[in-house]
């Protein structure tokens, strides 16, 4: 009977870290799926970059819309936007504070904070258009024609959802503008893993 107990104790044993590890492997699966791993093949600089920040105490607890959410806890994708008005050839560019009111006056933000695209193409004359990952090749493409993608991304590679502004690449690494940082420059996509979960850019004129 002690040398059974011995006998399972040691299968226990064994498959304690196996089943660890194998629930490791689905967790990590989980939280990756739907994503792609995006390198640079190219160098593309840009040649003017605007930094903003959801931090900034000029917006930081601005409410998105109705919604209980504010620019500081959930405003990164907005303030992606507004960088991408002081970039792009759109009609009007404005800093994060002045284009959440905007998105706040026109009923772009749902209930939870969530933008609603059909109506941010409408207050900003642009087409907003959202894709999956794109692959890498694709995205250098759209920085050469002078189009700045946003991009979800995981923070930390793994946490909660995030969007960063990606503006150049360099040694076979994206460059991002992330609204979080307070510091006034670009950052390597390796900061989030070089992975993408969605990507959004905005292009002059609506119709699509």
């Amino acid at each position: 009977m002690y040398g059974l107990k011995r006998t399972k104790r040691k299968i226990w044993l064994w498959l304690l870290p196996a089943v660890a590890a194998a629930l490791v492997c689905c967790i990590w699966a989980y939280l990756l799926r739907g994503s792609r791993r995006i390198r640079a093949e190219r160098d593309i600089l840009p040649d003017e970059m605007v930094f903003y920040n959801q931090l900034d105490g000029r917006w930081k607890e601005d409410r998105l819309g109705a919604s209980g959410y504010d620019m500081e806890s959930s405003g990164c994708l907005t303030t992606c936007i507004a960088m991408i008005t002081g970039l792009q050839d759109v009609p009007q560019s404005f800093d994060p504070g002045e284009l959440n009111a905007l998105f706040s006056d026109e009923q772009c933000y749902d209930a939870e904070g969530n933008l609603q695209w059909g109506e941010v193409e409408r207050a900003l004359s642009v087409t907003a258009v959202r894709r999956g990952p794109m692959e890498g090749r694709e995205l250098e493409e759209l920085l050469l024609e002078g189009v700045y993608p946003i991009v979800r991304v995981r923070m930390h590679g793994l946490g909660a959802y995030h969007y960063v502004l990606l503006v150049g690449s360099c040694d076979g690494e994206f460059l991002c503008i992330d609204p979080l940082n307070r510091e006034k420059k670009p950052l390597g996509l390796s900061g989030f893993g070089n992975r993408i979960y969605a990507v959004r850019y905005l292009e002059e004129g609506k119709g699509r």
